[in-house]
């Protein structure tokens, strides 16, 4: 694959993943709890419930 097709794909892809990741950060960021957001930023060792979150984005 030449690196301009190669320059092309990548950018298509991203145009159509950014978006995706987009709409998904907020989905999953709207419903964390105020406590592990912020242990995780202050460098705190903390369990997100990955699971939970999932169960009631269906």
């Amino acid at each position: 694959m030449g690196f301009l097709k190669f320059s092309v794909l990548t950018v298509i892809g991203s145009a159509i993943w950014c978006p995706v990741l987009t709409v998904l950060g907020q989905k999953v960021g709207g419903q964390l709890d105020a406590q592990p957001i912020e242990a995780l930023k202050n460098g705190k060792c903390f369990d997100l419930p990955i699971w939970s979150m999932r169960r009631s984005m269906k």
